[in-house]
């Protein structure tokens, strides 16, 4: 029979069982919590896939080394001063616009290709926040970008939602993370290990930037798709 000792931190709960229902040091004393925690759960084991150690630890943060960007005030007075700015600062680059909407209780993401014209609208479930709709778009766009393989152009996906942009300039380690987040994250390692060159950028919103307002009305249109797509 192991010792305490030899309990190790990788399977506490089942080692630390086992001497609970069989040594007599504990026959007396009340069960430990995490026994009775490991008890409760334990006919769902099965259903419970194994987590070395958390996300947020197994990302690559280097990915956002080029932490996302906000455009100059002066650039978005219109939708031409703004095509303008974008064209100047990335040259070839293809540009990809990401929105989230929620309306009358539906959600719904979207995506626009501005360079291919390709256009990608998913309804989500009622209770998705807007902040999800967002997170869910950019999540697409990216997996959309990886499988661009005919030239290694570099990307840029613009939103915005600021809310999101700040979660992404400011993440490391330490950060709270959702899943999607995490997602988002190893798609950006993603592509900078395939040599994509790519950016984050936030836009302001309801500017008249043509690209914004359609990407806009595509994600409210995703809110009347009759089933949910994710």
């Amino acid at each position: 029979m192991p010792e305490a000792s030899q309990i190790t931190l990788r399977t506490p709960s089942p080692n630390l069982s086992i001497l609970n229902l069989t040594d007599k040091y504990w026959a007396k004393k009340p069960s430990p919590l995490l026994c009775e925690a490991f008890y409760a759960i334990s006919e769902y084991l099965d259903l419970i896939p194994p987590l070395p150690k958390p996300v947020r630890y197994e990302l690559n943060y280097v990915s956002l080394r080029a932490p996302p960007i906000s455009i100059p005030s002066n650039s978005v007075r219109n939708s031409t001063s703004f095509t303008k700015f974008i064209r100047e600062r990335w040259p070839e680059a293809v540009h990809i616009y990401t929105d989230g909407s929620l309306i009358d209780g539906k959600v719904g993401s979207a995506y626009y290709d501005v360079t291919r014209n390709a256009i990608a609208r998913f309804r989500l479930a009622d209770f998705a926040s807007i902040y999800t709709a967002e997170l869910i778009a950019l999540h697409e766009a990216l997996k959309y970008a990886m499988q661009l393989h005919l030239e290694p152009r570099p990307v840029i996906f613009l939103t915005d939602s600021l809310s999101v942009i700040t979660k992404l300039q400011n993440i490391n380690p330490n950060s709270n993370l959702n899943y999607i987040e995490g997602e988002i994250i190893k798609l950006c390692a993603a592509l900078r290990t395939s040599g994509r060159q790519f950016r984050l950028i936030w836009v302001k919103s309801h500017a008249g930037i043509v690209g914004n307002e359609l990407v806009d009305s595509y994600a409210k249109e995703a809110t009347k798709k009759p089933t949910c797509d994710i």
